[in-house]
């Protein structure tokens, strides 16, 4: 392969068949299955199912061939050492947003968006990403039920995030996460009987776009208001890690530029697989990476971006609530974005969504397959949703007495138009690898998916039997370990609270001065 586009799509690998004919070298010719049209995909797979090397890598390769840009949900790593190298072969601007190995990662800083409109004097857009920003962190108001917590947290958040990137656009090293939090740790907290924040509130000028947002807080009684603090404080609890400061206290990269410079991009989002601690910064990376799409394709491209994004949702279940997936699965592909999102059960998705939306993203998933699941509720709905076929059934009886050898008696035969399902729950739950089933709206199919061994895609990344993939990974982290940053670098804090504690201590002086000269006339 030249590193140049194979073809003009890319998609969602679904599998392959070997032909007959052999190449000029022998090798077997593969005919590989892909969905190239913008349609979503919703694929149910439990752990151990194959999900990573039946479908996953060879979605990367064939989008990869096809230059189209991606976006990977990468769990252990491994996608990333797998596909880097064949990705900058084809020309790719490859970026690793890193949460396994924080310090090898390439920073992204979440406030950005606010401060690129704020460079631009957009006030407005500013303070629509600001609120975008803050529901993703907040999440949602209940349905019902109490929406004051809710919405106290969100509005210290957003004041805070616009006081925070307002006040210090001549020092961008002040404008992040972190910085917010020991805004509103150090500001809201109680100081010789005052609150610098209500200082800092009232030194504002009425066009500071953080001053209605703070004032809006103070509707709130005193305690309660310590509740929206608190709350809001371990929202970002996660910031004040030196690791996670260090990957996300300025941007490496900007996306939307490098879509104007056409540029082709792959994203890694490493994640450990261990456990979920990192997943809701996980889930803000890809809630702010769509947003960013869907702002440049009506802004700048007439409502679709020049090259379409894949979304290699992988583990979706496990991702806290992206606030805003079910306008993603709704409208997105008409924009150029294609979410393949990844689940081990339905129960799994309405854990996280709720029911309700949950039914909506499955329902705007044009392609579903299956797998694997032991989850019963899955394999029923699966049954339901491939419907009922007609079959023919045959009886035959038989009524010559018993203890008898003589002729009399009769036989019948019958035959009678039934239904049943085309699989019934435990049919499903047979299905086994190499074996996918692919429902769509024209009629479902069984494909051949086999393992990464089985395709010449295998030979493509350089990769061979375990123990060669091993020592493929080794190498790629000790090339990952060269681009290491120093670690538990100082973290620089903006320090207005500083200021406003000094202008209390001046003000209980003055008092106390003035109480001793009165004392004094006395």
């Amino acid at each position: 392969m030249d590193g140049k586009e194979h073809f003009s799509a890319g998609g969602l690998v679904l599998g392959k068949e070997d032909l007959k004919r052999s190449d000029f070298f022998g090798r077997t010719k593969e005919k590989i299955y892909h969905i190239t049209k913008d349609l979503h995909a919703l694929i149910i797979g439990a752990t151990r199912s194959g999900k990573t090397r039946n479908i996953v890598i060879e979605t990367i390769v064939d989008l990869i061939l096809a230059g189209e840009n991606i976006f990977a949900v990468d769990l252990k790593g491994e996608l990333r050492d797998y596909t880097e190298d064949a990705a900058k072969r084809y020309g790719y601007e490859t970026i690793c947003i890193d949460f396994i190995h924080p310090y090898q990662s390439d920073r992204k800083n979440f406030l950005e968006p606010v401060i690129q409109a704020l460079c631009r004097n957009d006030i407005s857009r500013a303070i629509e990403e600001t609120w975008s920003l803050v529901s993703q962190l907040v999440g949602e108001p209940p349905e019902n039920g109490e929406k004051l917590w809710n919405s106290g947290e969100a509005a210290t958040l957003a004041a805070s995030i616009m006081a925070v990137c307002y006040d210090n656009q001549d020092h961008p090293e002040y404008q992040n996460l972190t910085n917010v939090f020991y805004f509103i740790t150090e500001m809201c907290s109680d100081y010789r009987g005052a609150l610098p924040l209500q200082f800092y509130i009232d030194s504002l000028p009425e066009e500071h776009p953080a001053k209605i947002l703070l004032a809006a807080t103070k509707v709130a009684a005193m305690r309660t208001r310590s509740s929206f603090y608190v709350s809001a404080i371990m929202t970002l609890k996660l910031l004040t890690i030196p690791a996670i400061n260090q990957m996300s206290n300025k941007s490496d990269f900007d996306i939307g530029k490098m879509i104007e410079e056409g540029k082709k991009i792959i994203i890694y989002l490493c994640l450990p697989a261990r456990d979920k601690t990192y997943f809701p910064l996980a889930s803000l990376v890809l809630r702010q990476l769509s947003d960013l799409i869907d702002y440049a394709a009506d802004e700048k491209y007439g409502g679709r971006v020049p090259v379409r994004w894949n979304f290699v949702d992988d583990e979706l279940g496990n991702f806290t609530k992206i606030t805003n997936m079910r306008q993603q699965t709704s409208f997105g592909t008409g924009k150029g974005i294609r979410h393949f999102m990844f689940i081990q059960s339905y129960a799994q998705l309405d854990d996280v969504y709720g029911e309700k939306v949950s039914q909506i993203i499955q329902d705007n998933a044009d392609i579903k397959i299956y797998l694997r699941s032991p989850n019963p509720t899955t394999k029923k709905k699966i049954s339901e949703d491939l419907g009922n076929y007609t079959t023919r059934s045959y009886s035959k009886s038989n009524n010559t007495p018993s203890g008898t050898f003589r002729n009399g008696g009769s036989d019948g035969e019958s035959s009678n138009l039934m239904g049943r399902p085309l699989l019934y729950p435990d049919e499903v739950g047979k299905l086994q690898r190499p074996y996918s089933l692919v429902m769509s709206d024209s009629d479902p199919a069984i494909m051949y998916a086999p393992d990464l061994s089985q395709y010449a895609m295998n030979e493509f990344l350089g990769m061979g039997d375990e123990e060669h993939n091993n020592r493929l990974r080794q190498k790629k982290a000790e090339e990952h370990k060269k681009n290491e940053r120093p670690h538990n670098s100082k973290m620089e804090l903006w320090g207005i609270w500083n200021v406003w504690k000094r202008h209390i201590d001046a003000q209980i002086l003055k008092q106390q001065k003035e109480k001793a000269a009165k004392a004094a006339k006395k």
